[in-house]
């Protein structure tokens, strides 16, 4: 399954039809000055670009990554994702697709998740790996639902799952759009961000309800910041978002 923005358009008129009848990860963020691609930048555990736009403006998200090699100290991690809110939304509301790297004994595992913020993680059983060219999709029906696909274009295989935000989730804002690079908190502490190849998102959109396209060009640019150090370098340019280790 390809999707594409044809796909995409299509399911906003049918969400728009619709609509007529997981713990924060956002951390100690703050903004610094402006640069010549962003409205500014913010540290915390993400890095990567977040749109903000009016209340219920988003309405799907998407992105083409290849997965990072992975390595570093035992349990260290680093995480690709899309997502939908989690910045200005009360009660940091966010559903996110993703996929998570965690370096082990036994080497690197790679697993593919979505969630609802504050719920779990659901993991989604996709074969993933190193270098793999994986494209990661959210759409919106509403504040509540909607759904998560991750495909593979290395396996040809790919997944769909509806999304829920159950009876514990928040509902969404639909005021931001992000891609991202990830330093996860379990039980609240985070975790050491691995050493990872550079990760780039291309074909980086998001789409409004009324059908705009929006790319990722004047975002706010995100740095992953762990005991005073700044971890990552971020750069837009167009549809695309770039995350290196520094």
């Amino acid at each position: 399954m390809r999707v594409n923005s044809v796909f995409i358009s299509g399911f906003l008129l049918a969400s728009v039809a619709l609509a007529g009848r997981p713990r924060s990860l956002r951390l100690n963020l703050v903004e610094r000055s402006a640069n010549d691609s962003s409205d500014g930048i913010e540290y915390g555990n993400w890095a990567g670009a977040v749109l903000h736009q009016a209340n219920g403006t988003f309405k799907a998200v998407t992105g083409t990554v290849t997965v990072p090699d992975v390595w570093g100290p035992t349990n260290s991690s680093a995480t690709v994702a899309v997502g939908i809110d989690g910045d200005t939304c009360p009660n940091f509301a966010m559903v996110q697709v993703g996929v998570t790297a965690t370096v082990t004994t036994n080497g690197t595992n790679y697993q593919a998740w979505y969630r609802w913020n504050p719920t779990d993680w659901v993991f989604v059983d996709i074969p993933i790996c190193a270098r793999n060219v994986i494209t990661l999709t959210l759409g919106i029906f509403d504040a509540t639902s909607g759904f998560a696909i991750i495909e593979n274009a290395s396996t040809g295989q790919s997944v769909k799952e509806q999304v829920q935000a159950g009876s514990s989730g928040y509902p969404l804002c639909q005021q931001n759009a992000e891609w991202l690079l990830e330093d996860i908190f379990l039980n609240n502490t985070q975790v050491p961000l691995s050493n990872f190849s550079m990760v780039t998102f291309t074909d980086a959109k998001a789409f409004g309800k009324d059908g705009k396209i929006y790319t990722p060009q004047g975002a706010i640019i995100d740095d992953v910041e762990q005991d005073g150090q700044v971890l990552t370098s971020v750069s837009v340019n167009g549809s695309s978002v770039s995350i290196n280790h520094v």
